[in-house]
């Protein structure tokens, strides 16, 4: 996931609209998801930092915007919040599911194979 969103910075590092989504994906589905296999956090405490994800990008708006720019970040930020969030959750899922899945295959461990299989 970095190899491609550092990628497509590499190709253009003014591709904010391309590269900044491709960084949040990975941070969230790799580091995130890193994170959650060696804590041992409980999902209720995991759901309740979403909330608090949300309103820091509510809040994430810039003073003295000009009228061109303020219209496109309403569309940016504004019609398309609810998306955003959507995505945002489900990536935390994936995460939350892949670090999961990974403690439950540790606690599995290595299976050996033997001659009768």
């Amino acid at each position: 996931m970095w190899i491609r969103a550092f990628g497509a910075y590499e190709t253009d590092h003014y591709a904010f609209a391309t590269v900044l989504p491709l960084m949040a994906a990975a941070h969230i589905l790799t580091d995130l998801e890193g994170a959650l296999f060696y804590s041992n956090v409980t999902r209720s405490e995991y759901d309740t930092v979403f909330d608090h994800i949300v309103d820091c990008l509510a809040q994430s708006h810039p003073e003295g915007m000009s009228l061109k720019q303020e219209l496109l970040y309403i569309l940016q930020n504004r019609l398309a919040k609810g998306l955003r969030n959507l995505a945002i959750a489900q990536l935390r899922q994936l995460a939350w599911d892949s670090a999961q899945e990974r403690k439950r295959l540790k606690v599995l461990g290595p299976r050996v194979a033997t001659s009768e299989s």
